[in-house]
């Protein structure tokens, strides 16, 4: 697997006379992983973002980050924010609870996911060891690579299609 050093900076400086809350982004985007800026350059990506929450704990919302993250690329969440909760992310939730076994992945692929990410989360269920340990057996995963993000591991995974599997 490919490891980033974490002291790998992204080199989006603000500009001069930019506004405060600009160099705060700025500033705040040096701490995710280059990989995100990566991505932008994957025409027809959709991204699935792991952990999840659970659907009877929505104030608990990952997604947020997931959504600011998307910032780096502009590729389509399937498990983006809006405030709204239609009945098809919930049931994306309540779907994704076994992840990552053989089912969510390919409900994942029916969803026409391409990319996963992986984030190191204290108490996530499974934990970022098994679920990146399980997927990496899988031959419909393929490794892009794996990074740190403040000191939390995150790896990037190529989800093919459920006719193209790398066997």
């Amino acid at each position: 697997m490919l490891i980033v050093p974490p002291d790998h900076a992204i080199a989006n400086d603000p500009p001069p006379g930019a506004l405060p809350s600009d160099v705060e982004i700025a500033l705040e985007m040096r701490h995710l992983s280059v990989w995100y800026g990566a991505l932008r350059d994957r025409p027809g990506t959709v991204i699935f973002e792991w952990p999840v929450t659970v659907p009877w704990r929505l104030y608990n919302m990952l997604d947020v980050e997931y959504m600011y993250r998307s910032t780096r690329h502009w590729q389509p969440l399937l498990n983006g924010y809006s405030g709204n909760y239609p009945n098809s992310y919930i049931g994306l939730l309540y779907d994704m609870r076994s992840f990552p076994d053989t089912k969510t992945i390919a409900e994942l692929q029916q969803r026409g996911v391409t990319v996963l990410v992986l984030h190191e989360e204290q108490g996530s269920r499974p934990s970022y060891a098994y679920a990146l340990e399980r997927l990496v057996r899988d031959p419909s995963i393929k490794v892009i690579a794996e990074d740190r993000e403040d000191g939390r591991r995150v790896a990037f995974l190529e989800l093919l299609p459920a006719a193209a599997r790398a066997d």
